[in-house]
């Protein structure tokens, strides 16, 4: 299996370098001042996943089986060392993975400062446990457990610090895109970076003044930092980190053999300086170098891949801005002038870009439309509006008007003045031609519809005159006759049977003929008005119907146009007779009056609503007698309302203007 073989190669190099940490580990306390496992053991985690672990308590094991005393003790303390060491890149795998983006590490600032603070805090693990075990196993002296620890602790931090950074970033992202001239620049800091590294720690220039200036590594690393990336800083980090220690360690074996310190001209050596201090003070050194370069390339590849970010979401925004299938224009506020348009707006208008430079949309729009946009634009400027949309009308170069959409937003941030704003037009002339002809063709329907009704009503009073004047009148004569008849005497009383069955024939024929005139004309809407009229046909339905219809009027005394009276008078009788025949209402109110300058009738009915009626009474009738109130009403330049609820009745509200137009 691929994480068994990885393990076990894992476990090969933590061995490896574990012996290679022991060369510079500090007499008296078993612990090395740098220790290079914890760094690659933690690169491997970061790298290939938490499936490794294994490897590190095996190379850790092996590491202290082969290194502590054979004995029962030394075998407890091997273990908790291993322990100890495994728990320590385990935390500090789950810490960085959680608290940091593992697909970019180290290149953001925040993700180096968690991963110094991760590296400090999971390396306590392995002191804290390592340390007291040697002391209980008799290793190492108890009055010593307090620089063991200490050192320990340097030297996973500095090991973890120095090495996980440059081993990540160059699994991570291991191709080189660097052009000639980069390739052959990064060789030579390369080179100049370990010469520096040589010539500083390996004690080649007899100048005690440059003996004290150790910290011109960093000139390499800053250079490396601002030219390449956190995989070359960390790098030549590491580079300088392992000339360092290994100039130092070789100082201090010479220090060791007899060699007095005065004579060796390098950094952290010195005659009132232990070996472990020594190293100890070269590590925190390093750490320091290596972090303060990390943060600065990581500064640095931030703001690359802002400034990249940047030039890609301007290159959007102008490709968006150029190829949008609308007019796009940046406007300076105070002037009106273009600052930038796009080609669709300047097609729109009929100008070229350049003449769009010299010119103020202002002075482009229609003069009945530019104040009110003036003082919209002085509401969006006094934060009263974020944006507005408005139909515009604008003179194209040939002098001809454009109807435009034209939506206008500020181009702003917080607390910032509104400098330049953003206008999109959209041409809508072909739409607004197209409304206007729908309001001619619905005026004309309007007035085709009022003739109609006109016409029909003129027929109906014409009928009803012709039914009362002509009809009546000949049946009238026609019962005088037969009463004269039945009343001779000559006729036996069979026949005066049927005269008298003839004669309420004709009564019955004559009440039919009134009941139909009135209904087609009723005389008192002529002679006393539409409140009167009303209550008489209200009462006659109300009695022949057995329903109780109520009827308040507060126009019995207010004069209403004839035309007007009448329409009023068919919409009540058309909304009466539905409720009539259909909504199986008990109480039907009627209602008449004025609000402002509009004439208000009200039907409202306690029946069963228009939805819930059955099947074989909801018919076309009354949907066509409400499309008939409602030609009524429109024609009248009003407005009709139903409202229904399943179970509550119906209430139609109409609403109409109390001066008609002549």
């Amino acid at each position: 299996m691929q994480w068994a073989a990885g393990s076990a190669a894992l476990a090969f190099v933590y061995y490896a370098l574990a012996r290679v940490g022991f060369v510079v580990q500090s007499p008296g306390i078993n612990a090395s001042p740098f220790w290079p496992p914890s760094g690659v053991a933690l690169a491997a985690l970061l790298v290939f996943g938490i499936r490794l672990w294994p490897g590190i308590a095996a190379g850790a094991l092996l590491t202290n089986l082969l290194t502590l005393p054979l004995s029962g003790s030394g075998l407890l303390a091997s273990c908790a060392i291993a322990a100890g060491a495994t728990l320590e890149q385990v935390v500090a795998w789950a810490l960085f993975s959680r608290l940091t983006d593992n697909r970019r590490s180290f290149e953001r600032i925040k993700d180096v400062y968690w991963f110094v603070a991760v590296a400090a805090g999971s390396c306590t693990v392995a002191s804290t446990i390592g340390v007291p075990a040697l002391g209980w196993a008799g290793i190492i002296p108890t009055r010593t457990l307090g620089s063991a620890w200490s050192t320990w602790w340097l030297g996973n931090v500095a090991g973890m610090l120095v090495l996980a950074p440059p081993l990540v970033c160059w699994f991570q992202n291991s191709t080189w895109n660097y052009p000639k001239a980069r390739r052959v620049e990064l060789f030579f800091l390369v080179v100049i970076n370990i010469t520096v590294a040589e010539l500083r720690f390996g004690g080649w220039l007899k100048s005690e003044v440059l003996n004290s200036l150790p910290y011109v590594i960093v000139i390499c690393l800053l250079w490396a930092a601002f030219r390449f990336g956190p995989r070359e800083t960390s790098t030549l980090a590491a580079f300088s980190a392992t000339i360092a220690i290994v100039h130092t360690w070789q100082h201090l074996i010479e220090i060791r053999s007899g060699r007095p310190p005065e004579t060796i001209l390098a950094p952290f050596i010195g005659s009132s300086l232990t070996a472990n201090q020594s190293m100890s003070m070269l590590q925190v050194f390093i750490s320091l170098v290596t972090v303060t370069s990390m943060v600065l390339a990581a500064a640095i590849a931030e703001r690359k891949r802002f400034e990249e970010e940047l030039t890609a979401a301007e290159r959007r925004f102008r490709t968006i801005f150029e190829q949008a299938a609308v007019g796009v224009a940046l406007i300076e506020t105070v002037t009106g002038r273009f600052v930038r348009v796009n080609e669709r707006f300047c097609k729109l208008l009929g100008y070229t870009v350049e003449e769009m430079g010299r010119m103020t949309f202002q002075a482009m729009m229609h003069p009945k439309d530019r104040q009110e946009n003036l003082n919209t634009m002085q509401k969006v400027l006094a934060g009263e509006i974020r944006e507005f949309t408005a139909e515009k009308r604008c003179y194209r170069k040939n002098g001809s008007i454009v109807w435009l959409n034209l939506t206008v937003s500020p181009m702003r941030q917080p607390h910032e003045n509104h400098e330049q704003h953003i206008a999109v037009i959209e041409e809508i002339t072909t739409r607004k031609q197209t409304e206007e002809a729908l309001r001619t063709a619905h005026a004309k329907l309007q007035q085709l519809s009022r003739e109609v009704i006109r016409v029909r009503d003129s027929e109906r009073q014409h009928l009803a005159r012709e039914l009362h004047d002509e009809i009546g009148q000949t049946l009238v004569a026609l019962r005088f006759n037969l009463q004269l008849l039945s009343n001779s005497g000559t006729s036996d009383g069979q026949e005066a049977a049927r005269f008298e069955d003839s004669i309420e024939i004709v009564d019955r024929l004559l009440a039919e003929v009134r009941d139909l005139s009135l209904s087609l004309r009723p005389p008192l809407l002529n002679e006393t008005g539409l409140g009167p009229a009303l209550r008489s046909y209200i009462k006659e339905q109300g009695s022949r119907s057995g329903i109780s219809i109520n009827f308040v009027s507060k126009l019995d005394e207010t004069p209403i146009a004839p035309d007007l009276a009448l329409a009023l008078f068919r919409i009540a009788q058309e909304a009466l007779t539905n409720a009539i025949r259909h909504s199986g209402a008990q109480l039907i109110l009627v209602s008449l009056g004025r609000n402002d300058n509009k004439v208000e009738l009200l039907i409202e009915d306690n029946g069963v609503g228009i939805e819930t009626q059955p099947p074989e009474e909801s018919d076309q009738r009354p949907r066509l007698g409400i499309l008939g109130m409602q030609e009524r009403t429109a024609a009248l330049g009003g407005m009709l309302t139903v409202r229904s609820m399943s179970g509550r009745g119906t209430v139609v509200s109409v609403q109409v203007p109390s001066k008609q137009p002549e």
